[in-house]
């Protein structure tokens, strides 16, 4: 895949699908020993938000309507991590033992990859980016 015919904005989103690919896979919670990964969990959301964020930029032409649906897909990103985050440094424990929540390095970079979505969307938007070579100048 050659990224120089991509804009900046369809690059901001293309990363950002790739981070919420990915860190849908790795630890996002850990509680003592036990580890949770992002699709033992509500990371199979933002795994599809990323894989069709990424489908808009590589199949469609990056128009308002595929840079506003992938701005929804950025918020929803931030708002299933962001929610999952929220839970994350609380105690759990009974009388015989206790310990803590804590967030992982999939929820990070899920939170990451919600941040770079709205980026490309909002780059996308406020630029109204076409392709590099409609923006072509000519001197005739």
């Amino acid at each position: 895949m050659d990224t120089d015919n991509f804009t900046t904005g369809e690059k901001l989103t293309l990363g950002g699908g790739v981070l919420a690919v990915l860190g849908a896979f790795l630890p996002w919670v850990s509680a003592g020993f036990i580890t949770m990964t992002g699709i033992d969990g509500d990371g199979v959301f933002t795994l599809v938000f990323g894989v069709i964020a990424g489908g808009l930029v590589v199949m469609r032409d990056w128009e308002r309507g595929d840079v506003l649906g992938v701005g929804l897909l950025g918020v929803l990103t931030l708002l299933v991590a962001g929610n999952v985050f929220s839970s994350t440094g609380s105690q759990v424990g009974s009388a015989a033992i206790e310990f803590s929540v804590s967030a992982g390095i999939g929820l990070y970079l899920t939170l990451v990859a919600g941040l770079l979505l709205l980026a490309g969307a909002a780059y996308g938007y406020r630029n109204d980016e076409s392709s590099p070579q409609e923006r072509a100048v000519s001197f005739d």
